[in-house]
């Protein structure tokens, strides 16, 4: 690959996206073997923090380094950044306990919810959280 091929592929939004969701898979099983093995907080909890920490964190990596936001409107895309996401959260999170239920390792656990619900999240992060928004002009007043 050219030099100036890879610079485009790394410009590129859902390549970023990819690459942060790749980061955070990694921290959150991180953070999830913390929460279980060394803090001792049994799966359902530990998952959970897991999952929420993730969130706060994830979205601004996505916020400024994905889609390049600067800070006007962080507000409102924060919020619809978790709402996309509780369902997410919601099926994710049930999808582990259930995988553990039925004897999966919770790591692994983890790593099969993420890759059930990252089509969804995707789909909602480009197509609802950060879509372009259409600036209203004076000459779309006469349309």
């Amino acid at each position: 690959m050219k030099k100036y091929d890879l610079l485009k592929v790394l410009r590129r939004q859902d390549f970023r996206w990819w690459l942060i969701g790749v980061a955070f898979l990694g921290m959150g099983l991180g953070a999830t073997y913390l929460f279980v093995d060394v803090l001792g907080l049994p799966v359902i909890w530990g998952t959970l923090f897991s999952l929420l920490l993730g969130a706060i964190f994830r979205f601004f990596a996505l916020d400024r380094w994905v889609f390049q936001k600067n800070s006007d409107g962080t507000t409102l895309r924060f919020i619809k950044y978790q709402v996309s996401h509780a369902a997410s959260y919601a099926v994710g999170w049930g999808l582990i306990n259930l995988f553990v239920i039925v004897g999966i390792h919770y790591l692994q656990a983890t790593i099969l919810a993420t890759a059930v619900t990252t089509l969804v999240t995707m789909a909602s992060h480009f197509q609802w959280v950060w879509k372009p928004q259409k600036r209203w002009v004076e000459s779309d007043r006469y349309l």
